[in-house]
C-alpha cells in the first residue's frame, strides 16, 4: 500500500535573508526543530546527510534512517532536497520531496515557503490516510514553528551580543 501527501507551511520571520539562509545550513541547529530527529551526520558538506528519526504515531514507534541529498540551491532564496528512508520494524519507506522557497520582505523581515511531496508504503501507509496525513501536517506545521523561534531566537540573541559588545567598547 502507499499513500502520498502534498503539505505547504508559510512563516514570516523578523531575520534577513542571509541570516535565514545561514540558519538552513547549520544543519545541527537545523535538526532540532524536527521533531524526533535524534542525529544528523554529514557526508558530503553542502550535498547529502544522513538523519536518524523517532516518532510516535498512533501506537507505532516509527524509526527511519533517512538520507538527505541536496538537489538544487540557488543561494540565498532557494534550496530542493529529496529524503529518503526506510523503518525496518514497521517494514516501511518514505521519499520526500522538500523545497524552501526565501523571500525578503523588508530589511530584516524574511517569508519562508515550505512544500513538500510525501510518499510511504509498507505498515505506516496502511495506518489510514486521515491519521497519516494529519500527522505529517502537524510534523510541518511543528518543523515550521520550531525554525522561525529558533531563527527569531538566534538573531536576538546576535543582536544582544553586538549591542553588549558596543556597550562594554564605549
Amino acid at each position: 500500500m502507499m499513500l502520498s501527501q502534498d503539505l505547504q507551511q508559510s512563516l514570516i520571520v523578523r531575520a534577513s535573508l542571509a541570516e535565514v539562509w545561514a540558519f538552513f545550513w547549520d544543519i545541527q541547529a537545523l535538526a532540532k526543530c524536527l521533531s524526533g530527529c535524534e542525529s544528523v551526520v554529514t557526508e558530503s558538506e553542502g550535498k547529502l546527510y544522513r538523519a536518524s528519526i523517532r516518532r510516535k504515531i498512533a501506537v507505532f514507534n516509527i524509526g527511519f534512517e533517512l538520507e538527505v541529498k541536496v538537489i538544487e540551491t540557488q543561494p540565498p532564496t532557494f534550496i530542493s532536497l529529496e529524503i529518503s528512508g526506510h523503518d525496518k520494524r514497521l517494514k516501511s519507506d518514505i521519499e520526500q520531496k522538500l523545497t524552501a522557497r526565501l523571500q525578503v520582505l523588508e530589511p530584516q523581515v524574511t517569508r519562508i515557503e515550505i512544500s513538500t511531496s510525501i510518499t510511504i508504503s509498507g505498515l505506516l501507509a496502511s495506518l489510514g490516510k486521515n491519521l497519516v496525513s494529519m500527522q505529517f501536517a502537524q510534523a510541518l506545521e511543528d518543523f515550521a514553528a520550531n525554525v522561525g523561534a529558533a531563527i527569531e531566537t538566534r538573531g536576538s540573541t546576535i543582536s544582544a551580543a553586538s549591542t553588549g559588545a558596543s556597550k562594554s567598547s564605549a
